[in-house]
């Protein structure tokens, strides 16, 4: 069986990622292709076929151009690949995808939605709620998500299907370099509003016995540099983007104070490697999945005294073998793959 997975733009991030990840899954028992249209950064996938489906300058002057040159794009490469399935990470790569089932009715398209509501676009919810209900399958990485697109579909139900942890998630040096001597508190993520990145500085500026490593890259490091030289933040460290193996190799503990976050995967990554969180209570998808042995959620109205009050306490919290594998076993790949195999097949006959 033959399966595009489709994504409108790679770039740093928990969609590009998820996207990567779901494509070295799967091509474990299909034939994967990978398709983006759009690059920020550049990635290769073990055994999958990357297709990248350019646009030239000349039709992007509007929206309706430069989706009309990428469905020229994609259905060339249907024509020359004839996949079965089209996983579509995103509302316009899903509604491209719908758009080339009218041309070749034998398509099967599912959707995926992993973005929380108060991120999307308004055409975004436009297409989930006209179009979404047109595919196969609707997929959602959390009950928090999955809820939130049944309110926009009404008449349809998504489905939870996690996201599979990376692999290199569990790979890590051995002893670790001593962080839990060293007070090293983390923010790992990109530097967007949404993850709520100040917030760290900012417990950075009343918690001077710790020091804060910020690793991550976006439009807002400028402005986060200028904060913490304005108020001599300078316990706080900005290291840029490095592999999950030595950002977790210099935590004591990950500190996420998201706006709101559809899953939370460097949370799991965390969790994996015996790391706890402490997370704020607007991250719905990694609050329905922690536990007080992961680590404490906490509510950004408090301040960040508070929770550099808790963060103080927890960093002191190990995390046991036995939850360590918990986590292991509910996010690794073979148990990933067998829920897609199980609703693959059900589309499928």
């Amino acid at each position: 069986m033959k399966i595009l997975v489709l994504l409108s733009t790679l770039q740093r991030g928990g969609m590009s990622r998820y996207a990567i990840d779901l494509s070295r899954c799967l091509s474990e028992i299909y034939n994967v292709n990978f398709a983006y249209f759009h690059e920020d950064n550049k990635d290769s996938i073990n055994n999958v076929s990357v297709n990248f489906l350019s646009s030239p300058k000349i039709v992007k002057f509007s929206k309706f151009t430069l989706a009309f040159w990428r469905f020229i794009k994609l259905s060339r490469l249907y024509i020359k690949e004839k996949f079965e399935i089209v996983i579509c990470h995103d509302p316009s790569a899903t509604l491209l995808a719908l758009t080339l089932k009218i041309f070749f009715p034998s398509i099967k398209v599912i959707a995926i939605c992993n973005v929380p509501k108060k991120l999307l676009t308004r055409l975004d919810l436009i297409i989930i709620s006209k179009f979404y209900i047109k595919a196969n399958i609707v997929v959602a990485p959390t009950a928090f998500i999955r809820d939130e697109l049944n309110a926009i579909m009404k008449s349809r139900h998504a489905i939870v299907i996690r996201i599979p942890m990376p692999e290199i998630s569990l790979i890590c040096d051995w002893p670790r370099n001593n962080a839990y001597s060293q007070k090293r508190f983390v923010f790992a993520g990109r530097l967007e509003p949404e993850k709520n990145p100040f917030f760290f500085l900012q417990m950075a500026q009343v918690d001077k016995q710790n020091d804060y490593l910020l690793f991550g890259d976006g439009k807002l490091l400028p402005s986060l540099k200028r904060f913490a030289y304005i108020n001599s933040i300078d316990n706080i460290s900005f290291l840029g983007w490095r592999k999950m193996s030595d950002i977790l190799q210099n935590a004591q503990i990950i500190v996420i104070p998201s706006l709101t976050e559809s899953f939370g995967i460097v949370a799991i990554e965390a969790w994996a490697n015996a790391v706890p969180t402490i997370v704020s209570s607007s991250a719905q998808g990694i609050v329905e999945n922690l536990d007080d042995e992961l680590g404490v959620a906490c509510n950004l109205k408090d301040g960040p005294q508070k929770w550099v009050e808790l963060a103080n306490k927890l960093k002191n919290q190990k995390i046991s073998d036995k939850a360590v594998i918990n986590v292991i076993e509910r996010y690794h790949t073979s148990q990933i793959l067998e829920l897609w195999r199980v609703e693959i097949e059900k589309i499928m006959n």
